[in-house]
């Protein structure tokens, strides 16, 4: 299971990325609930849009070391079921990623109007 931080990153950015579950599937975060009930049109220019773009994959690809570097934490304190309970952590992790990586890349606001 993802922790609680990289959940809310990445809760919060198939929010602004558009992706994310319908509201009534979110958790029940107020800033997430908030962002699901209003849209605000979002534009940039091109240069603007690949600089977010690149803080949002770096962002990404901190969360998903951070996860792995936590799968291994919790296996050195309980052994417990593992390495299976690692397996399935790290496994979650990885297509969280994967389903965000993909928001990020088809990431497109419009150019923004003059």
């Amino acid at each position: 299971m993802i922790a609680a931080p990289q959940a809310v990153v990445a809760g919060a950015l198939a929010l602004l990325l558009g992706t994310c579950c319908p509201a009534h599937q979110l958790p029940n975060v107020g800033f997430e609930m908030a962002a699901a009930q209003s849209t605000p049109v979002i534009c940039a220019d091109p240069t603007t849009r690949e600089t977010v773009r690149t803080i949002m994959s770096e962002a990404l690809d901190t969360a998903l070391k951070n996860h792995v570097v936590h799968m291994f934490e919790v296996w050195m304190k309980d052994d417990r079921g593992q390495p299976e309970r690692a397996r399935t952590g790290v496994t979650n992790g990885v297509a969280a990623y994967l389903r965000a990586s993909k928001s990020v890349a088809a990431w497109a606001p419009p150019d923004c109007p003059g």
